[in-house]
Parts: C-alpha cells; structure tokens; sequence
C-alpha cells in the first residue's frame, strides 16, 4: 500500500511459530499471470516452437509433464523451478515446471525469491486450493485475479526450517506410497 504497512491481524488464519513470519506472496517472488499467444502461432509441431501450457492437462503429481502442444510467438514465460497454477477452472491445482516454458491464460507462473525453497511453496500452496476456489468468481468458469494470488498470506519460515518441513513431508510421502 505504497509502501505504507497496514496492520495485518483480521486476515491472520493460524498461530506460526514465534521465529516466522507472515508475509504476502507477492513480496516474496515474482508472480506473472499467463497470455495466450495467438492462435495461429500454435500447433502440434515443435519445430522452432516453444513449448505451450494453458492449463492443468500436462499436469503431473507434483512435476509438469511435456506438452504436445507448441507456439512459434510465445508471450509469457514459466521459468524453470518456477510454480503453475491453475487460474481459470479448475482453480488452485499446482505444478513444478523443471525446464521454462510458455504459459497461457489460464496458468500464473509463481518463482520464488532466493531464500524460498519451491517445494516449500508448493506444499504450502497445495493447502490453499480451497481459499482459491472460494475466492474465485465467474458462473459459467471460475477464475482467480491476480489481486487474489498477489494478497496471499504467506508464513514463512528461515532457510533450514523450510528444507526440515521439505524433508518430513517428503519423508510421508515416500511412505504412503
């Protein structure tokens, strides 16, 4: 709010731990919302094409699988180890995309800052496809703004405590598996 601080309590979900904080997504990567490239410039032929994502069809469990589906004018990029999420229907599902690729309309590409692990964000993000389906609008496709993604609370923890969490979570995973 033009670098002004603004109290914070009313929208504060859970008690973190004394040593985190809360801060909003936005001021802790780079958020870009997707954009289709024109129509034509799309195809199935990856010859001097980028690969093209629009939404969550080439979505893995945790990792974006190749696309089949190319463009020559890509207009926005994911980088890689850079977050997808879903913004249009269904709205809040989550990838990590390993190598960059073009993003269209119905993706948003979230790349953490230096001091935030990716997985750390992403298992915290998989908890939020609730609180992006409800603050989603539209009757026909639900949809998320980018004011929605920007506003979001984040608590984040140090360095080692994000690659402990990554561990432990990874640790169940393997697990249940």
């Amino acid at each position: 709010m033009n670098g002004i601080d603004s109290c914070i309590d009313d929208e504060i979900p859970f008690t973190i731990p004394q040593k985190w904080s809360w801060i909003r997504l936005k001021n802790i990567s780079t958020i870009n919302m997707g954009t289709s490239p024109i129509g034509d410039s799309i195809s199935g032929n990856n010859e001097n094409g980028f690969e093209f994502h629009q939404g969550k069809i080439f979505f893995g469990d945790k990792y974006l699988n190749r696309s089949n589906v190319y463009t020559t004018r890509p207009i926005k990029f994911a980088e890689e180890n850079s977050l997808l999420l879903c913004v249009r229907a269904p709205v809040g599902k989550l990838n990590i995309t390993r190598r960059n690729v073009c993003i269209g309309r119905g993706l948003c590409t979230i790349k953490p800052y230096g001091n935030i692990r990716t997985e750390f964000l992403y298992y915290f993000l998989l908890t939020y496809e609730k609180y992006f389906a409800q603050n989603s609008t539209g009757s026909t496709f639900k949809a998320i703004t980018s004011n929605v993604i920007f506003n979001c609370l984040f608590p984040l923890p140090s360095l080692d405590e994000q690659n402990k969490i990554i561990k432990t979570i990874e640790k169940v995973y393997s697990i249940l598996k």
